[in-house]
């Protein structure tokens, strides 16, 4: 079995060894995965996941550049608005945006909207011994830091959209719940 970790903007096809990169997740699967063939997913949950956060909030992964605005990646159907919260970081990796609300970063994938996110994360969430919600109506997936060097993180599904907030384990998830609940989200 190879572990795939997809990351903004590629797709890096691993051995089993531990690897320190940007934003993504791992996958664990035979084959090259997508969304809707419900790979075996561990979301990225250690601070070596995501190693590039830690170095730079503005320059969130190698390959990142500045996203022209919020409202524009909005309007774009890429992102999603808040209702309270305002964004101190907006930038692109790749082909992904990634918000900033202050120590909370938000990051989008598109490529979801065939996935059954109550099914997916619910699964996942087993799998991973964690745990599930609800934001807005949508089964979210809650990953919970363990220990200090790790991320909490909320992750749920809005149309073709992935939407996933992590921050580091001194953030209470209660914290990441709140920005989710403020997200302007479609009525499922």
């Amino acid at each position: 079995m190879k572990t795939h970790l997809a990351t903004p903007g590629r797709v890096a096809v691993l051995g089993i060894a531990s690897v320190t990169v940007g934003m993504g997740i791992l996958i664990n699967a035979s084959a090259t995965s997508s969304p809707s063939s419900s790979p075996t997913v561990r979301p990225a949950t250690s601070s070596s996941d995501y190693a590039a956060m830690e170095v730079d909030r503005k320059n969130p992964c190698p390959e990142s550049r500045q996203a022209p605005s919020l409202d524009d990646l909005v309007q774009d159907g890429r992102a999603l608005q808040t209702k309270a919260f305002k964004p101190t970081m907006t930038a692109v990796c790749g082909t992904k945006p990634v918000v900033g609300y202050g120590d909370i970063t938000v990051t989008y994938e598109d490529g979801w909207a065939k996935t059954d996110g109550d099914r997916y994360w619910r699964e996942l969430a087993e799998t991973a011994d964690e745990r599930v919600t609800t934001v807005a109506g949508r089964t979210a997936y809650l990953g919970d830091a363990d220990s200090p060097g790790e991320l909490n993180s909320v992750e749920f599904i809005v149309g073709d959209l992935a939407v996933t907030l992590i921050a580091e384990a001194d953030v209470p998830i209660k914290e990441l719940l709140a920005l989710a609940n403020d997200l302007e989200l479609p009525t499922p």
